[in-house]
């Protein structure tokens, strides 16, 4: 009875002897086919999925995750201690905002 689909249950309906729902077996046969309900679905269904990973994006553009931050001066996503690194300030969140507040 599991093999049954839409247009089985359809023909079942419409023939004269198996008109009235209330036939057990037509019931059933209904039941395998319809649409699950948001109650019954299984749990992996109706739980949302985690945001996949990098799929945080700031309003630049920048993914937090992965380290990166706005920097107004750069007009681009840095990662601070590669920043700090490369222009020569002290690896902190006050020195990477002071340098990124900057203006060229």
């Amino acid at each position: 009875m599991k093999k049954l689909n839409g247009v089985v249950v359809a023909l079942l309906l419409s023939h004269s002897t198996l008109a009235d729902t209330s036939d057990v077996k037509v019931k059933e046969a209904i039941k395998l086919i319809a649409p699950k309900t948001q109650n019954e679905l299984p749990a992996s269904k109706t739980e949302p999925k985690p945001p996949a990973v990098g799929a945080d994006r700031d309003a630049h553009g920048c993914i937090g995750s992965a380290g990166y931050a706005w920097c107004e001066r750069t007009k681009d996503c840095e990662r601070p201690w590669e920043l700090a690194e490369k222009e020569g300030f002290e690896l902190s969140a006050q020195a990477f905002g002071a340098f990124c507040q900057q203006v060229k």
